[in-house]
């Protein structure tokens, strides 16, 4: 558990307990999206396909297993949202809540006790949240979280489908930054981006390789997702650098772009 160790002196640094620096792979946690994510999708046909999506706060990777995509690896240069991700799944599969609300010490002791652990990643992550509620009350742990308080904007009321898809698949999850140099043998029909574009840097050589990095990763006919939140597009290179390989196109309800190989 040694990495797990190590993941959980950064937190300490990111709430505030110890002074010591955090690195850049872990960072304050979307609690939920801030995306309309039923509205981004709304007009897209995701059926069978292969997904590569940004982890977050796993409700973008959720909003595709219920949309009926064949598989969803997913990524983020946060190392956190993975834990994230195994506190969300088992609020799903134990309890059969969507969203993480009205939470005591008591009630999530008793929740990790009943945990059937079916991965070495998920006893990582079981091992993880008993030293948080260990070292830490409710309010401090959520103060390791970025929260958007419109929760009816994305709630799933019936998490049905999503419980027997994370019942049936294993979280495929990459700890890299998309815009540095890296490698997948993989192919995917969709890639969601949401809206990494607000904080890769602007530098053509970056947005390059950014760039490249999706291409590599993308079948000869699929699509780029990205959504459209607080980029200010007039003032990006990212479509100067992108149109040398993509076209673009502003989605029809206008809170997202779509990228499709030239």
């Amino acid at each position: 558990m040694e990495s797990v160790n190590y993941d959980l002196s950064q937190v300490r640094s990111i709430i505030g307990s110890f002074r010591s620096k955090k690195d850049r792979y872990h960072d304050l946690v979307f609690y939920n999206s801030n995306e309309n994510l039923r509205k981004l999708f709304s007009n897209i046909d995701l059926k069978d396909k292969n997904v590569l999506s940004v982890l977050a706060s796993s409700d973008q990777l959720f909003y595709f297993y219920d949309k009926g995509v064949r598989s969803v690896d997913t990524f983020d240069k946060n190392k956190l949202t993975f834990y994230y991700f195994y506190l969300r799944k088992w609020f799903i599969q134990y309890k059969n809540k969507y969203y993480i609300t009205k939470v005591n010490r008591r009630m999530l002791l008793k929740l990790l006790s009943t945990i059937k652990v079916e991965s070495e990643d998920e006893e990582k992550a079981l091992y993880f949240w008993k030293c948080m509620i260990d070292s830490y009350n409710i309010k401090s742990i959520f103060n390791l979280f970025i929260i958007d308080d419109n929760f009816k904007k994305n709630s799933i009321r019936n998490c049905k489908r999503i419980k027997k898809r994370l019942e049936e698949n294993k979280l495929t999850f990459y700890n890299v930054d998309i815009s540095k140099r890296f490698r997948l043998n993989k192919k995917y029909d969709v890639i969601y981006k949401s809206n990494i574009s607000d904080y890769v840097c602007n530098s053509r050589e970056v947005l390059e390789t950014y760039r490249d990095n999706l291409d590599s990763l993308l079948t000869d006919d699929g699509i780029i997702i990205s959504s459209n939140l607080t980029h200010d597009y007039d003032y990006s290179n990212e479509f100067g650098v992108f149109s040398e390989k993509f076209n673009y196109r502003l989605l029809d309800n206008s809170i997202g772009y779509v990228y499709t190989r030239r």
